[in-house]
């Protein structure tokens, strides 16, 4: 949890530039700035020959990154976001692999859905980033999918089947007295 969990992830974006009132918003202007970066030919493409970004370990300066202005969302061009935003959600992916490598070693899963705000909001990008950074690190390598249920799956499926559970004990009673 402390690597994972909001508080720590709200502290990861927010150190790469992307405040927000909570994880969803921080996430969302990630990858929103993750989404409109230049297309791979344009010269101020993160990691492209005439990018600034190209040089060095491939790790976004303070400066480069766009650190945050307040409340008001990330200086620079939108390389620079983007760049600072690949490398945030880059973090958040490896973060959350190295968890999930723990399950995969143990139960050898045939699926991982991944639920929940911070999932929700990084949306498509989040999820191939952690599929990715999670198939380097185990042996299996089963396909990580987002869920398309809404809220609180955990709450939703406790419900459904105490639900199940009173239409079993009712009707079964039913069924008994009627015979």
């Amino acid at each position: 949890q402390t690597r994972i969990g909001s508080a720590a992830v709200l502290a990861l974006l927010r150190g790469h530039g992307f405040p927000g009132r909570d994880v969803g918003a921080a996430l969302t202007r990630a990858t929103r700035a993750l989404a409109s970066a230049p297309s791979a030919d344009s010269p101020d493409s993160p990691g492209s020959p005439g990018s600034s970004a190209s040089a060095g370990s491939g790790t976004p300066s303070s400066a480069s990154a766009g650190r945050g202005t307040g409340t008001g969302g990330t200086r620079g061009s939108g390389a620079e976001r983007a760049e600072a935003a690949a490398a945030a959600l880059g973090e958040l992916a490896e973060r959350l692999a190295a968890t999930l490598a723990n399950v995969v070693g143990i139960l050898d899963p045939e699926l991982i859905v991944l639920t929940g705000e911070v999932p929700r909001a990084g949306g498509e990008a989040l999820r191939a980033l952690v599929e990715r950074e999670l198939h380097s690190m185990t042996i299996p390598r089963p396909p990580v999918r987002l869920s398309a249920v809404a809220g609180n799956v955990v709450l939703a499926g406790a419900l459904d089947q105490a639900l199940r559970g009173c239409r079993e004990e009712v009707f079964s009673r039913t069924r008994a007295a009627a015979t």
